[in-house]
């Protein structure tokens, strides 16, 4: 519907004008196979700029070591063609990171409901 293209369009715009440097690179790995029309759909909204810093990877682009181009190896698992021993989302940052967010989201949450 229209009403919700109108909010799409005007977050995006948002993002790309008031954040447009926050990532060096957007990597799209192993996705599934509607999100190649979804980003059709969406990537007039985006920003010359924006779309530049999109890298879609196929599985096999993974497997064959294509993320080590944007990830040192030793922090890539080697299912992703590195060569850290620690499992993805194990590494005492990822933890740490998921701890934050938690707490964060929490806090959200608690100040959403004594605005009720």
């Amino acid at each position: 519907d229209m009403g919700n293209m109108a909010i799409i369009k005007d977050r995006i715009k948002i993002g790309c004008e008031h954040y447009p440097n926050r990532a060096a690179v957007l990597i799209m790995a192993n996705i599934p196979p509607w999100a190649n029309a979804a980003y059709q759909f969406v990537s007039p909204l985006l920003s010359p700029a924006t779309k530049s810093k999109l890298v879609f990877m196929t599985p096999e682009m993974i497997r064959e070591g294509a993320l080590t181009k944007y990830i040192a190896p030793a922090n890539l698992p080697s299912e992703y063609g590195g060569s850290s021993k620690v499992a993805l989302g194990q590494s005492e940052t990822d933890k740490k990171q998921r701890r934050m967010v938690q707490s964060l989201t929490k806090a959200a949450s608690k100040k959403g409901r004594r605005k009720r």
